[in-house]
């Protein structure tokens, strides 16, 4: 993998221009304002587009101060962004949102604003298998293989965004500064420019969006043909997303017992599946020792992304630590129980066959007739 230096293909963007032109047209305009505030009132036409003009180079002065900072805060995200590939084109969402001290939905809108402001090429973001994927400079990475079904989904949810209402009343207030309000005329007037404003934001402004994590339906849909145990699944579908986020979250010691866990409480839902009568054995795991350690696990996840790490925060992830392996453990004899009922059949016929079999017999006599 390249360096976080060669990744970059950033086009001519400047911050700081937009940000200086900006700042340039709100003084001039506030300086042009203060020279006409003796102007003898009700103002002349004259005056009144003097002004209207000043109020319009303020408004676009604050909109260039806007962009320009908005871009700064981006440009300035983007190395971090970038040195998250140094080691692998592809990396968990949840992972890189830590990595960046974000969420995963802030993180997905600034690489999409990135890439729609030409300053960065070749990441995107991965929501079918929950990563972030560096391909290149328009060039493509092949999908990892993958050990098991996914299970769980990203869907994106758009909503409207909130920026035009802000701009709305803003152009209100623009107005109110650079004119008296003194009749009706004037408050229609202001409406009609910050209906202006609201539309000529809205149809530039891309969506919100929120990333939400999901079971795939189509693991639940069938019936287990156990009324108590469909609605116990129905629970443990919450249980298996938080698993899998945290899952992607947590590095270090907790990394490969996180993994465990998920994978044996696969396996427990699937062996439930197919052997339904046994749920009453299992209702104490799912209503009490899953969620407990889910909430262990969450509490542990929270403290890592501390910047700072005092004493508590220290000694509070070391006793999760040390009793993690204890954890695992008991999650081991939870799913080994559901194989007790088959490991004693099978002993059974085991003991059956060595009898049969015992030296001295002849295991044609039970079928001979014959004397």
């Amino acid at each position: 993998m390249a360096n976080a230096g060669k990744k970059r293909n950033v086009k001519g963007k400047n911050p700081a221009g937009s940000a200086v032109a900006g700042v340039a047209l709100v003084v001039f305009s506030l300086l042009m304002l203060t020279a006409r505030l003796d102007q003898p009132l009700p103002l002349s036409v004259g005056n009144w587009v003097g002004r209207l003009v000043f109020a319009v180079l303020f408004y676009l002065g604050t909109e260039l101060l806007v962009k320009g900072l908005g871009l700064r805060r981006l440009q300035a995200k983007l190395p971090r962004l970038e040195s998250l590939f140094d080691s692998g084109s592809r990396i968990p969402l949840a992972q890189a949102a830590q990595a960046m001290g974000t969420g995963i939905s802030p993180l997905v809108r600034d690489v999409r604003e990135l890439q729609r402001q030409g300053m960065m090429q070749g990441i995107y973001a991965d929501l079918l298998r929950g990563e972030l994927v560096y391909a290149g400079n328009g060039g493509a990475v092949a999908p990892r293989e993958e050990t098991e079904a996914l299970t769980t989904i990203l869907r994106e949810e758009h909503r409207k965004p909130v920026a035009p209402i802000y701009r709305l009343g803003f152009a209100w207030v623009v107005y109110a500064v650079f004119f008296p309000m003194l009749h009706i005329t004037d408050y229609l007037l202001a409406a009609i420019l910050s209906l202006i404003a609201y539309f000529t934001t809205a149809w530039r402004t891309p969506e919100d969006i929120i990333i939400r994590e999901e079971i795939k339906p189509s693991v639940w849909e069938e019936s287990t043909g156990n009324t108590a145990l469909d609605e116990l699944l129905k629970g443990v579908q919450g249980h298996l997303t938080d698993l899998r986020r945290l899952d992607r979250a947590i590095d270090g010691k907790l990394d490969a017992p996180v993994q465990e866990l998920l994978s044996i409480t696969r396996q427990i839902v699937e062996q439930l599946r197919k052997n339904p009568q046994s749920v009453g054995q299992m209702r104490r795991f799912f209503n009490y020792t899953l969620p407990t350690t889910i909430g262990l696990l969450e509490n542990y996840e929270e403290l890592s992304r501390q910047p700072v790490k005092g004493k508590n925060i220290t000694d509070a992830m070391e006793q999760i630590e040390g009793k993690i392996g204890s954890i695992v453990e008991a999650f081991r004899r939870q799913l080994d129980a559901l194989f007790q009922d088959k490991a004693l059949n099978i002993a059974v016929e085991l003991e059956v066959m060595e009898s049969i079999l015992r030296p001295g017999d002849d295991i044609r006599k039970p079928f001979d007739n014959t004397k």
